[in-house]
C-alpha cells in the first residue's frame, strides 16, 4: 500500500524535471520584433544604421553573430560598431563607412543566438518578416573568413546557418551645383563675360534650355545666348550673342525641374548658400519666355517653385 504513492511522486518529479529541462532549451522564448532597414526596402540612405529589436533581453555578446555583407551573404563583410540599448532588446549597428550607392546589402543573423536565459530563438516565422534561410552553399564555403564548419555555435544551429534580410541603398544622389560664374552678387563683371555652371555629375542632354539670362530681374527681357556642354556633361558654358550692357544688373535663372543624366531632380535647397534666390511666379510678372507662368512646363517648375536665381552687375 505504501509503494503506489511513491511511484506517483516519482512520476510527478520526472515530469517536472523534463519540463524544466525543456524550458531551458525552449526554441521560442525570444522573438524578433523588428528589423531596420525593412527587408526588401530600396532607396535606403547610405548613412543608414542596422537595427534589430527582440521581444526580450538577449545574452550579452550576441551582436558578434550579426553582420552585414555587401551583395549577398558570400560578399565581403562590412565593418560595423554595434551597441545594445539599456534593456538589451535592441541592437543598433553603425557601419564604419557610408554604404555604397545603389548597392544591395544582406543582414545575416546567426542561427545560434540566445536570449539572456540561454534560450535559442525560433527563426521559423522570420520568413514572414522578409527573411530567407542561410545555407552553406550561399556562403561560398566560408563565412567571416572561416570555413562554414568552423563558424561556431553562435552562427550555426542544427543544420542551418541563420537568417538573411536584404535591402538596397539609394542610387546616385541628384547632381549638385558646384560653381556659378560670374559669382552671384559680383559687381564690375566684364561685359564680354560668359555664363558658366559646373555640376557634380553629368546632366541630362537638353537641360540648357531651362537656363537663361535676364536683363534686370527675372521679369526682364531674356538675353540670347549660345550654350554648349563639356565632354563630360558637367559644365555648361553660355556665351551671350551680344556684349552685355555696362553698369547693368543681370539675372541667371535655372529652372526648378532640371535633371541629371540619371533622371534625378536637382535638390536646390542649398543653393541659397551659394548666393541664390528662389524664383516665384510674382517675380516673373505673370510671364516667362513669352508664356504665362502656368505654361512653363516641367523643366521650369517643380514642387510649387520656379527654380533659382543668381544675379550679377556688369562694370
Amino acid at each position: 500500500m505504501t509503494r503506489r504513492p511513491l511511484i506517483i511522486c516519482a512520476s510527478v518529479l520526472a515530469v517536472a524535471f523534463a519540463a524544466a529541462c525543456s524550458d531551458s532549451n525552449s526554441p521560442d522564448s525570444a522573438t524578433l520584433a523588428a528589423v531596420s532597414p525593412a527587408p526588401g526596402t530600396a532607396s535606403v540612405a547610405t548613412s543608414t544604421t542596422v537595427t534589430l529589436t527582440f521581444g526580450q533581453p538577449m545574452m550579452a555578446g550576441m551582436e558578434q553573430y550579426m553582420d552585414l555583407h555587401q551583395g549577398s551573404i558570400s560578399g565581403p563583410v562590412m565593418p560595423m560598431n554595434c551597441a545594445w540599448d539599456a534593456s538589451v532588446t535592441t541592437v543598433t549597428c553603425t557601419p564604419s563607412n557610408p554604404l555604397g550607392v545603389g548597392t544591395q546589402y544582406t543582414i545575416h543573423v546567426g542561427a545560434g543566438i540566445t536570449d539572456d536565459q540561454g534560450h535559442m530563438i525560433d527563426m521559423g516565422n522570420w520568413t514572414g518578416m522578409g527573411g530567407q534561410w542561410a545555407t552553406s552553399g550561399m556562403m561560398g564555403g566560408t563565412h567571416a573568413g572561416q570555413p562554414v564548419g568552423m563558424m561556431g555555435t553562435g552562427w550555426t544551429h542544427g543544420n542551418h546557418y541563420g537568417m538573411l534580410f536584404t535591402f538596397t541603398t539609394a542610387g546616385p544622389a541628384p547632381a549638385s551645383l558646384d560653381a556659378v560664374s560670374p559669382l552671384p552678387g559680383a559687381a564690375s563683371v566684364a561685359t564680354s563675360t560668359t555664363i558658366m555652371l559646373t555640376f557634380g555629375q553629368p546632366m541630362m542632354a537638353g537641360m540648357e534650355q531651362y537656363m537663361d539670362l535676364h536683363q534686370g530681374g527675372v521679369s526682364g527681357p531674356v538675353m540670347p545666348m549660345n550654350c554648349a556642354w563639356s565632354a563630360g556633361g558637367t559644365i555648361l558654358t553660355c556665351t551671350p550673342t551680344n556684349p552685355l550692357a555696362p553698369g547693368t544688373g543681370y539675372t541667371i535663372h535655372m529652372g526648378g525641374g532640371m535633371t541629371d543624366a540619371q533622371g534625378h531632380m536637382m535638390d536646390m535647397d542649398e543653393w541659397t548658400t551659394m548666393g541664390g534666390q528662389w524664383a516665384t511666379s510674382g517675380m516673373m510678372g505673370g510671364m516667362h519666355d513669352g508664356h504665362p507662368v502656368g505654361m512653363m512646363g516641367s523643366g521650369w517648375t517643380y514642387g510649387g517653385h520656379y527654380g533659382m536665381l543668381f544675379s550679377f552687375t556688369t562694370a
